[in-house]
């Protein structure tokens, strides 16, 4: 028997199972996250981070270009063109998807955060100092405190300062500082 998994664009899981005499698919839904990270390397390396913990968590990653239930944007005030980039990344977000749980973080979120709750269809502003606490809001909200439960039953505490593993660069970011300070 040959089984093979796929995930297309949407939050739907399809499972083929193969074997000599017949065929069968199987649908299940999982919930599909979308990131999109302005600015530095800190913020980089924070999105790895929150992806990391999310799909051990059991949901799936998605380009950023295809609908999803959830929205991550880690946003960026250096200059006023990152502050309309990371308003556009929102906008985009809502746009694929507006009944999406969308989440924005980073630099914007904080310098701004009245200017991000102003634009409908935004959940979650998360300060630069909550940050890691994104993965179990974000579990907690699809499907209660599971994340925390388990950890909790395990008797295991989260690593403090895990590395993000490189998803896309070749090299690990290792992070030294919080924002631009």
């Amino acid at each position: 028997m040959v089984t093979a998994t796929c995930y297309p664009p949407s939050s739907v899981l399809l499972q083929f199972h193969l074997t000599m005499r017949r065929a069968s698919i199987t649908m299940v839904h999982v919930t599909a996250i979308a990131y999109h990270t302005l600015g530095c390397k800190v913020n980089q390396y924070e999105t790895e981070k929150i992806r990391e913990e999310l799909e051990r968590a059991g949901l799936v990653t998605v380009p950023f270009s295809s609908p999803a239930d959830a929205y991550i944007i880690n946003t960026c005030s250096v200059t006023s063109v990152a502050d309309g980039k990371s308003r556009a990344a929102v906008r985009r977000a809502l746009r694929q998807n507006p009944d999406a749980y969308v989440i924005v973080a980073g630099c914007y979120a904080e310098l701004e955060p009245g200017s991000i709750r102003a634009i409908e269809g935004v959940d979650l502003v998360v300060p630069n100092a909550e940050k890691d606490a994104i993965p179990e809001r974000l579990v907690a909200h699809f499907a209660g405190s599971r994340l925390q439960a388990r950890e909790e039953a395990s008797g295991r505490a989260r690593p403090e300062r895990a590395l993000a593993r490189p998803r896309v660069r070749t090299r690990a970011v290792v992070k030294v500082q919080d924002g631009c300070d």
